[in-house]
């Protein structure tokens, strides 16, 4: 069977789309908003990951291939840079162990890791790519950026970002101009807003897909043994946060596409409180039924006791809709205390 040409541009259309993260989720600490030229010319793409809870990385990237060839080699190069990333600690050492694996690798590349809760940056670049501060037309040097600071970074060539001021319309707003002015490139706009309140703090983030679920609440209850928060406080959280992300995992999407799922855990005094944000399809999950308990079980309609179970564990769940997410927040009451801060 002979592949014509339009079967070859759709895969290649197909594949660069598939190369590219779920929508950034609205956070408090960092704002991230990307963009790449069309899969037209050479294959551009960019990609962000959370390394560790507090640990964020970026790139933008650029493969002098085109075509369907060019996009294989993108989808091999982005699982590569990820799982150095998860290695190596210095963007520089995995752009080194990058040029040893693939001898051959025509791209620019910018790369950067950010830690959250110091500020601290480490950078990389490969050919033609910068990290420049907004406003600036010197390329970022590694250190450490301050609440209010904007990164961008770009492969190609793309120009500068006219200022460090975000216009009305967002973050978006502001990147779009400069990468607009260049041709065949792609480009990572990193806003750091504030560091991280304490060590009592923690955001999580799991994709739609039930398989991420368990690996998260182990990662919760990790947190919660730092906490030195005790087992009769917490008892069936797990239970209850399941049954949340699940239901919006099954509800709230329909499109087939990766989405991130933002879990935000805060630890005050005698309160732990909880905020689960999803930009799924519109679903309060305080709308679900009570169950009947006086009913026989056999006799009881199906549904409704995993809702009962978290109103009856929590103190307070409460549901709103805000700028296209879904915000389910729950409260609970420490009896028994928090452990001190490390």
């Amino acid at each position: 069977m002979v592949l014509n040409a339009s079967l070859l541009l759709e895969l290649t259309h197909s594949m660069q789309r598939s190369l590219l993260p779920p929508r950034f989720p609205v956070r408090r600490d960092i704002e991230v908003e990307s963009a790449c030229t069309e899969p037209e010319g050479l294959v551009c793409f960019y990609d962000h990951v959370w390394l560790e809870a507090q640990v964020f990385a970026a790139a933008a990237v650029r493969l002098h291939d085109a075509g369907i060839e060019g996009a294989w080699n993108a989808a091999g190069l982005r699982q590569s840079l990820r799982a150095l990333l998860n290695h190596e600690s210095d963007p520089e050492t995995v752009i080194g162990l990058l040029g040893k694996l693939a001898p051959t690798l025509r791209a620019d590349i910018a790369l950067m890791r950010l830690d959250l809760v110091s500020g601290a940056v480490s950078l990389a670049c490969l050919g033609e790519a910068q990290i420049r501060r907004a406003g600036s037309r010197e390329p970022q040097l590694a250190g450490a950026i301050v609440p209010g600071d904007i990164l961008w970074l770009t492969a190609g060539q793309a120009l500068p970002l006219a200022g460090g001021d975000i216009p009305v319309e967002g973050l978006e707003a502001l990147i779009r101009p400069a990468l607009a002015a260049g041709r065949e490139n792609a480009g990572c706009a990193v806003h750091y807003k504030a560091a991280p309140k304490s060590k009592r703090s923690a955001t999580f983030i799991v994709t739609n897909d039930l398989t991420g679920v368990p690996p998260l609440l182990e990662d919760l209850n990790r947190f919660f043994l730092r906490q030195a928060l005790d087992d009769e406080d917490v008892a069936g959280l797990d239970v209850a946060l399941d049954e949340l992300i699940t239901n919006a995992i099954n509800y709230g999407y329909h499109d087939g596409n990766a989405h991130e799922i933002l879990i935000e855990v805060n630890v005050e005094g005698d309160r732990l409180m909880i905020d689960i944000r999803d930009d799924g399809a519109p679903f309060d999950p305080l709308s679900i039924p009570e169950p009947d308990l006086s009913v026989e079980l056999e006799e009881r309609q199906i549904g409704g006791l995993g809702m009962y179970f978290v109103r009856s564990l929590l103190d307070k769940v409460e549901y709103r809709r805000s700028n296209g997410w879904n915000v389910v927040s729950l409260e609970k009451r420490l009896r028994h205390g928090a452990g001190s801060e490390e």
